[in-house]
Parts: structure tokens; C-alpha cells; sequence
């Protein structure tokens, strides 16, 4: 038996680790190799060409704060190119895998179950795409992660390293909401929902006191010094942006998840709409109830005095009880205080909360004679939707930035036409001006001449268009002829006549 269960923990040890190594180097290949973004560039060109402390002074969606000062570290260290932009992202993955093979293992065991819980997370597109991108949704997400494995910890039978633990979450938590702003509702959701669960565990006392004080003090400070002085400083329209219906924020957490090869960004694509996969929505309301059939397993366990795994219980109600915790804060900012929903990226950690939450339901399930045939029954939808994840997996564009897959390639041939001539081109752009400026002043390349700003108008004294909307199209097209249209992306690159 003690062989066995040796050759399942080592087998699962592996599978982990070499899931883990091979996406971390997919990850650092796309960061090397997908064209620079639309909103990658605007980070730089507003925040990185300047002085150290610029990423402290002003938060605008741009400034993502703790980001950005890694990444001013990271390209003065290393120099600037998008791979040295996107490199705070790519070690921060690292350490999202890390502790998301170690949240497994822990809470999981040996088996089926932490593999799981681990794909349904890892294997994410959507999830994948900002652990390339140089934006600080990616950081906060494995911040969270990390969090969540402090957490894990502390939720166990040690209490003299609890305090450790506790505050070792908090400061995860810290940094992650200073990675991002928006992950200040999950930060809150997880906080209180492991207070609750501490105080369920002890009773209320002077050691749950204690606890309290350190999951919330070290995060506190850490949110306070790094955002007080940007957060300051922003204009109101630093928080304007997200969606205004419901189902416009749950199809845009839904439809790059498990729609992704299909994205409403490209070029010339459909406007973002309210569609949702059917099969996707069947899934994920069956593993809500799943979640909730677990939850009564839990608490029925508990009231009968029944032994239970209690790393898995404690995991469980943390899970369930941030995911409830992060929605209603949703809603009632939302209703209260007039922000928007979360809409696409900003509603990243969903993606983290909503499967662990699932994986562990499964779990409980499974540990019950009465509802094992329900456990299989989610193990099964958690391994068809890891599968579909890798179907739809792709190395040539990020979903919400799918316009800009070809800039870099547009901007090769430019400064090959501009060799030819012997002289710098001219360039007008709109939707991709940030990221050709990127490449003309990273690259010092004197072929491409100086953007013009946006919302200059086309005219013939342009020697190249780049057209990526309808509109910009029906412009440009009257001024030259189409050389190139890109594959990816759709943008088209025009010579005028």
C-alpha cells in the first residue's frame, strides 16, 4: 500500500511539474515573439520613458502600479525590447504555477483530483494570455494564487506558525490588488471568508483576534504605501471602464474563456455581444450546483460530528465563501455606488475562484458514499472542460488585443519600403499609432517618420495607411491601394497611390 501510494504521489508530482514547466515556456514565447499590444504600448509611452517614479505619481487604466514599476526595473536592467516589458508577467507566471501545483497537492491529495483542479485553471486561455501580456492583471492573478496557498496553510492544525501564514496572505493580497486594482473585491472576498472560517474553526477569541489582525494589517499597509499617492492623483475616468448590463459582464468573462479562437476584437470583427456559448453556460451552472450540493455535504459532516479531511472542508467554504463574498461586492458597488460591472480582463480572478471552488466541491463529493456518482459526475465536466481549453489555445494573439497581432510584421515591411526609397515614410495610423510608436522609438529605427497624433485626419500627404475598423477603411482606401492585409489580425497596410 505504501509502495502504491508512493508511485501515485510521484506520478502526480510529475504530471504538475512537467504541465508547469511546458506552459511556463510557452508563456516566454509568446512574450518574445506576439506583436507588442495597443495598451502594452500606452503603458510605456505614458508611464516607462520617463523618471522612476512616474508609475507612482497617477493611476489611469494604463498604470497598472506595481507593474509598472517592475517593469521600469526590468527594461532598465535588461533594456527595452517586449520581451523585457512583458518579463515581470513571465516570472510572476512562474510563480502562479508554483503555488497553484502546491494548492493542489495540498488540498487534494494524490490522484485524479489535483490534476484537475490545476487544469481547469492552467490551461485557461483567456488566464494564459496575461501571463504573456505586459499589463498587471497576470501579476495580481499569481499574487492571488499565492494568497490562496498562504491561506491554505493557515486554514490547517498548526497555530504556531499561523500568524506567519496569515500575514504572509496578507501581503500577498497587497501586492496583488497593487498589481491591479480591480482584484481589491476577491482581496476582500478572501480576507474576510478566511476570518469567518478561522473564527468557525477556534471560537470567537483573543487567538481569532490575533488572526485578523494578521491577515488584514500587513495587506493594509502594503495597499496604502503603494496606492495612496496614484490613487490620489487619478481623474474620475480612471474608473469608468467596465460593462453596464449583467449579461454583457458575464459574456465577456465567458466568451474568451471558452470561445477564444473567435474574438469580438479583431479588426473589422463584430462588436462585443451578450452570446454565450450554450454548452458553456450548461457546464458552469451545473458545477454551481455541484458547489452547492458540496457545501451542504460540508456543513451536514460538521453538524453530525463527522470525521472529515478538514484541510478539504476549510478549503472548500473559503472557496465558496470568497466566490459569494467577491459577487455580492460586485453587485453592490454596482447598485450603490454606480461602478460598472466587470467586464472581459477585469473579471480575471473569477477565473481562479470559480474552478478551485468547483474542483474542491468535486472533492467533498467524492469523499461521500451517497454522492460519489455526483463526484464523478463533475470530474468528468472538469476534464472535458480542460480539454476544451487546449483546443482552444493559440500562440499567435491575445484575445483582447487580437487588432494588433500583425503591427509587429506591418512595421517590418515599412522599414523595408523605407530602405528602398531611402528615405523615412510618412505613416498615419488610429488603432494601432501606440504600438507602431513603440517599435519606432524601442528600435530606433529612423525609417518610420513621427506619428501623427490621434484623431488627425488621412490625407494624401501620407506615404502608408494602416486601416484596422470599418470606418478607418473606408478612409484610407481612397488614398492608395492594399499591399498587405495581415492573416491574424485583418489590419491592412496601404500604399497611397
Amino acid at each position: 500500500m505504501a509502495d502504491q501510494h508512493h508511485r501515485r504521489a510521484t506520478l502526480n508530482t510529475t504530471v504538475l511539474l512537467a504541465t508547469g514547466i511546458a506552459l511556463e515556456a510557452t508563456i516566454a514565447y509568446r512574450a518574445a515573439t506576439q506583436s507588442i499590444t495597443y495598451d502594452e504600448a500606452a503603458t510605456y509611452l505614458k508611464f516607462l520613458q520617463g523618471s522612476l517614479t512616474d508609475p507612482f505619481r497617477q493611476f489611469d487604466a494604463s498604470n497598472h502600479v506595481l507593474f509598472t514599476a517592475l517593469a521600469r526595473g526590468s527594461i532598465g536592467a535588461f533594456g527595452v525590447s517586449q520581451f523585457s516589458l512583458r518579463l515581470p508577467s513571465v516570472i510572476g507566471a512562474g510563480a502562479f504555477f508554483v503555488a497553484l501545483a502546491l494548492v493542489c497537492r495540498r488540498v487534494f491529495g494524490f490522484g485524479i483530483m489535483p490534476i484537475l483542479a490545476a487544469a481547469t485553471v492552467a490551461l485557461d486561455p483567456f488566464v494564459l494570455d496575461f501571463m504573456s501580456a505586459a499589463r498587471g492583471y497576470g501579476l495580481a492573478f499569481s499574487l492571488l494564487t499565492i494568497a490562496l496557498y498562504c491561506l491554505a496553510l493557515a486554514l490547517d492544525d498548526d497555530p504556531a506558525r499561523r500568524p506567519v501564514r496569515w500575514g504572509a496572505a496578507s501581503v500577498a493580497l497587497g501586492l496583488s490588488v497593487s498589481s491591479q486594482l480591480t482584484f481589491a473585491f476577491p482581496a476582500v472576498g478572501l480576507a474576510v471568508t478566511a476570518a469567518l472560517v478561522s473564527v468557525m474553526r477556534d471560537a470567537f477569541g483573543r487567538r481569532s483576534v490575533r488572526d485578523v489582525l494578521w491577515l488584514l494589517g500587513p495587506g493594509a499597509v502594503v495597499v496604502a504605501t503603494i496606492l495612496v499617492i496614484p490613487l490620489g492623483n487619478a481623474p474620475p475616468s480612471a474608473f469608468n471602464w467596465g460593462a453596464q448590463r449583467l449579461a454583457r459582464s458575464v459574456a465577456s468573462v465567458m466568451q474568451p474563456v471558452f470561445d477564444h479562437r473567435a474574438p469580438d476584437w479583431a479588426c473589422t470583427g463584430p462588436v462585443p455581444s451578450e452570446r454565450v456559448p450554450i454548452v458553456a453556460a450548461v457546464i458552469c451552472v451545473a458545477l454551481t450546483v455541484l458547489i452547492a450540493g458540496a457545501l451542504c455535504v460540508v456543513f451536514r459532516r460538521g453538524a453530525e460530528d463527522r470525521p472529515t479531511r478538514s484541510v478539504l472542508a476549510r478549503f472548500t467554504l473559503l472557496m465558496a465563501g470568497s466566490l459569494l463574498l467577491t459577487v455580492v461586492q460586485i453587485l453592490v458597488s454596482h447598485v450603490a455606488l454606480g461602478f460598472r460591472y466587470p467586464e472581459g480582463r477585469t473579471g480575471l480572478y473569477l477565473l481562479l475562484l470559480f474552478p478551485l471552488a468547483t474542483s474542491s466541491a468535486v472533492a467533498v463529493l467524492f469523499e461521500s458514499p451517497s454522492t460519489k456518482i455526483a463526484g464523478r459526475v463533475g470530474a468528468v465536466l472538469l476534464g472535458l472542460v480542460s480539454v476544451w481549453f487546449v483546443s482552444e489555445s493559440t500562440l499567435t494573439y491575445f484575445y483582447e488585443w487580437r487588432f494588433d497581432a500583425g503591427t509587429r510584421r506591418i512595421v517590418e515591411m515599412l522599414v523595408d519600403r523605407a530602405g528602398r526609397s531611402g528615405r523615412p515614410v510618412r505613416v498615419w495610423a488610429e488603432d494601432l499609432e501606440p504600438s507602431i510608436s513603440f517599435y519606432r522609438i524601442v528600435e530606433h529605427s529612423d525609417a518610420i517618420g513621427r506619428m501623427p497624433n490621434a484623431g488627425t485626419p488621412p490625407t494624401p500627404s501620407y506615404d502608408f495607411f494602416v486601416a484596422c475598423s470599418s470606418s478607418e477603411r473606408e478612409l484610407t482606401m481612397r488614398l492608395g491601394r492594399s499591399i498587405y492585409v495581415d492573416p491574424v489580425s485583418a489590419a491592412v497596410l496601404i500604399e497611397r497611390r
